[in-house]
């Protein structure tokens, strides 16, 4: 199946995804016999045949482009809208009468007005209200021209592996945290599962699937943020890659990072870290730096550090919805405590990355339902009590310290 899926994404069969350095295609792939007729253009996640799975996967790898493309086709609870003659896929939602669509369009981006007008069709049909959410300033401007009214939802950060070199000053905290981590005796390791046998790979998932429930019993929220960050459930899709930090003086593994395709390997994007709670102090970091020089190394041109909601919001928009951004700037500035937004925005600044605007964009109208839409799908109210009051003490006390964190002004 993985075989069939590189040749469907364009990738030459003797090459894998990870020493894939190719240009993102435009050109719309072959239609498959299962491109779904369109009397069927909208199929649930449930049923899907494998075919077709290979087909989203795909188009997913290929000409996905937001931080969430390869992540949003695997949420639970998932509809495609397939686009006919193979323009492309839309992965959504559905709540009541809105369709809330994750992860852009996945399909050649001057094909990407059509899927819109198409998929804007339908649900007008049908009186549905239709969003995106975490899209880029390109697709931002297709939709406006169709009536989309947007808001700005958060911070993207993409950097760019051409012309990084990590010399100078403004590389010296990253250094400086690589160089802490070799002397504590981390190992940075690439983990491919053709080069374990069952055995061996199955102590090594369960060894990451204990970090990712001891990571997430720390955290504010009960679960993970649907949308805003992955998860590791014992097994790799097509094309993500693993990477790990193994300490060689105790032999475990101290914390990991799973990365996602993008843009047919022009891009990777750098999506779920994990790390033990008395992991070696800046373990994230020396993994992230090792993996950009990785890639850089392959040819890839950028590694994407993934969206930073709610932060930087409080600018008006043209024509954005005054409620929808208060309520983000007052979730960005104020509830951190809950979410770290800003501790997240000055970690990933440390790697320079560019910060590119992301929007909610919705058809016809935003409004107070929109916030409850993306609230609960994203899961932000199932908190953990405890946590979040700890967190609070903590931030409490180190308030003169994050006075001084990095943020779009600084």
């Amino acid at each position: 199946m993985e075989l069939d899926l590189i040749e469907i994404a364009g990738i030459p069969a003797d090459e894998t995804i990870a020493d894939c350095s190719i240009q993102p295609c435009h050109e719309t792939l072959p239609i498959s016999s299962e491109w779904p007729q369109p009397c069927e253009i909208w199929r649930a996640s449930s049923d899907l045949s494998e075919s077709e799975w290979v087909l989203v996967e795909a188009y997913a790898i290929r000409y996905g482009c937001q931080y969430d493309s390869y992540l949003a086709i695997h949420a639970p609870g998932r509809q495609f809208f397939f686009a006919s003659n193979g323009k492309g896929i839309v992965s959504a939602v559905k709540r009541g009468k809105r369709f809330g669509t994750f992860g852009g369009i996945l399909g050649p981006k001057d094909e990407w007005n059509n899927v819109v007008a198409e998929l804007l069709q339908y649900c007008k049909t049908r009186r549905m209200q239709l969003g995106f959410f975490a899209v880029g300033q390109d697709l931002k401007e297709i939709l406006a021209s169709q009536g989309f009214r947007a808001n700005k939802l958060g911070d993207g950060a993409i950097v760019d592996l051409t012309s990084i070199d990590w010399k100078g000053k403004k590389f010296e905290w990253v250094r400086r945290q690589t160089s802490f981590c070799l002397r504590q005796g981390l190992k940075f390791q690439e983990q491919r599962q053709c080069e374990h046998d069952a055995i061996q790979w199955s102590v090594l998932t369960e060894e990451l699937l204990v970090i990712e429930g001891m990571f997430l019993a720390d955290r504010s929220h009960k679960s993970r943020l649907r949308h805003v960050v992955g998860e590791f459930c014992g097994k790799l899709g097509p094309g993500q890659r693993l990477f790990t930090a193994r300490n060689e003086k105790t032999n475990l593994i101290e914390a990991f990072v799973v990365c996602n395709p993008s843009l047919g390997g022009k891009r990777w994007v750098l999506e779920c870290f994990r790390r033990r709670p008395e992991a070696t102090r800046g373990v994230i970091s020396f993994l992230l730096h090792q993996i950009m020089q990785q890639l850089s190394d392959e040819g890839v041109q950028e590694a994407d550090l993934c969206m930073i909601p709610f932060v930087n919001c409080e600018t008006p928009l043209k024509n954005d919805h005054w409620l929808t951004r208060k309520v983000l700037s007052f979730l960005g500035n104020n509830l951190n405590w809950i979410y770290d937004c800003q501790g997240l925005y000055h970690f990933k600044s440390r790697f320079r990355p560019e910060f590119r605007d992301l929007h909610i964009c919705i058809h016809p109208d935003i409004n107070a339902g929109w916030i409850h839409f993306g609230v609960m799908e994203c899961g932000f109210l199932k908190i953990n009590f405890a946590n979040v009051l700890r967190r609070m003490v903590q931030h409490f006390f180190k308030r003169h310290d994050r006075a001084n964190m990095a943020n779009a002004k600084s």
